[in-house]
């Protein structure tokens, strides 16, 4: 999945001008579900795609609300190293 989200986000294709990264990187997880659910037989309902996009939408929200804590704690952590030299 990470190879083809950064195979989105890197390309220069006139499909992805004006996007934004988190735009793009919605697009390659679509992309990388309807292909997969192409190679299996499976077709996606048109529900399921839905799902599937909100499924990630929650993924990423939680991914960034992870970084901003992890952010928060290594200023403080290294505020404290230097406090205990």
């Amino acid at each position: 999945m990470g190879t083809v989200i950064s195979d989105f986000q890197t390309s220069n294709a006139p499909q992805f001008k004006g996007k934004s990264m988190s735009k793009r990187r919605q697009m390659a997880i679509a992309a990388k579900l309807n292909t997969e659910g192409a190679e299996t037989g499976v077709d996606m309902s048109p529900n399921e795609v839905l799902l599937q996009k909100r499924a990630s939408m929650i993924r990423q929200q939680i991914e960034k609300v992870r970084r901003q804590s992890l952010q928060k704690i290594k200023p403080n952590t290294v505020n404290q190293q230097q406090k205990q030299k």
